[in-house]
């Protein structure tokens, strides 16, 4: 672990003016430095200083309440408030500045962005060209979150942590935002394949024994041998949808079937095919079918025929 020199990057921050900073700096995937840094103030400081131009992301994240806004290429962004435990990204390829206008305790992540195609081992070559999301919107991202408060106290004794631990931090920070944001160059080797006709098949059964209850992205990858990455846009090839959206589309031909059932409560079949409730059940039908499951019943009830032709929402289910 090194103390930061901030030549030719912007890995300490000091562009952001803040007086109460403490930063590290400590190898990630490929050897490519990740710089970390932890920043507090009890007030506003106002507007940063320009930052370098240069080809890594910044990840921020809120330890606590913040207020202030954002300007991107001159533009001010509609940011207003980002709560505790929620992150953010910048791409420092492009030109923002941020006006601090509240108190604030974050923890500001610096990586290099070839260390992201990197973090995907099963995918060499890779390049991950950009992360998804809308730039300075912040989320919440439990993951990103833990990470930063795994590493908030190492800023007061710098010289004690094991540097392996550190290097493992990088990794699963890596790993974690290459899988879940990173959106792959298009002349990628991988970009034009979809699954494996056995791996499809067991997406398939996985999704379809699991309408009832909850199943993760994460657990299909895992079974089909892939990235969480690689799987969530090879699934997208093969079957047409992303596989949230085919499980949705699946528990709405269920909750179909069902509604035959006169005797059936539509809150039952809510449970019944894995929606939270009835209103979340109602919002997602309607969607995939344009009327609310109980028109669908009055309308469809013992008519077969019309129930087995796809509505316009069914050939081209809609992005939930």
């Amino acid at each position: 672990m090194d103390r930061q020199t901030d030549t030719g990057s912007n890995r300490s921050q000091t562009f952001l003016r803040v007086k109460d900073a403490s930063s590290i700096s400590f190898k990630g995937p490929g050897g490519f430095p990740i710089g970390a840094a932890r920043l507090r103030s009890g007030c506003g400081v106002g507007m940063s200083d320009p930052h370098l131009t240069e080809d890594a992301f910044m990840i921020n994240v809120q330890m606590a309440d913040y207020e202030g806004e954002i300007f991107l290429n001159g533009h001010k962004l509609a940011f207003r408030r980002q709560p505790s435990g929620h992150s953010a990204f910048f791409d420092y390829r492009k030109t923002w500045q941020a006006n601090l206008r509240s108190a604030f305790a974050c923890v500001n992540f610096h990586v290099d962005r070839r260390a992201f195609g990197i973090a995907l081992m099963d995918e060499r070559p890779i390049e991950v060209g950009n992360l998804d999301g809308i730039p300075g919107e912040p989320m919440e991202d439990r993951q990103l979150h833990r990470l930063a408060h795994a590493i908030w106290p190492i800023f007061d004794n710098p010289n004690e942590p094991n540097r392996l631990f550190l290097e493992h931090l990088g990794w699963a920070l890596c790993s974690h935002v290459a899988q879940r944001y990173g959106i792959k160059e298009r002349n990628s080797r991988h970009s034009r394949s979809g699954l494996a006709v056995w791996q499809e098949r067991r997406a398939r059964e996985l999704i379809e024994a699991s309408l009832d209850g909850d199943v993760s992205v994460e657990a299909l990858a895992e079974e089909c041998g892939l990235s969480l990455a690689h799987f969530a846009r090879s699934f997208k090839k093969s079957v047409g949808m992303p596989p949230h959206q085919w499980l949705l589309s699946r528990r709405v031909a269920k909750a179909k079937d069902m509604l035959r059932n006169e005797s059936l409560s539509v809150s039952h079949i809510a449970i019944g095919c894995g929606f939270a409730d009835q209103s979340h059940m109602s919002r997602v039908f309607r969607k995939f079918t344009g009327m609310p499951p109980k028109a669908w019943r009055q309308l469809y009830i013992g008519d077969t025929k019309n129930d087995e032709m796809p509505t316009i929402h069914e050939l081209h289910p809609p992005e939930l």
